[in-house]
């Protein structure tokens, strides 16, 4: 029987890194890096491994698409103000 581990994403995904880092480019190896430091590790960077499923990897995902929705909402609402180029200029 394998101990379960209570291993941190953000140490797996450092050591993968690591682990591939000879393999490609330095500056692919600087955008997964970025990547990472921007997309996963503020979300799930110190959730244990064995607890990530699809729900918790979509949910940052979900929450972009909503805040990108209601940004947008809330240009388009400030272009049909009156006066503004958009009403003036159609």
């Amino acid at each position: 029987m394998v101990s379960s581990s209570r291993r941190k994403v953000g140490d797996a995904l450092e050591e993968w890194l690591t682990r591939i880092e000879h393999s490609i480019k330095p500056s692919m190896m600087q955008n997964w890096r970025d990547y990472a430091a921007y997309y996963v590790l503020p979300y799930i960077g110190q959730r244990d491994v064995q607890d990530i499923n699809g729900a918790v990897c979509d949910a940052p995902i979900h929450q972009a698409a909503r805040r990108r929705t209601s940004q947008s909402q809330a240009g388009k609402e400030a272009d049909d103000a009156p006066g503004s180029c958009k009403t003036a200029y159609p």
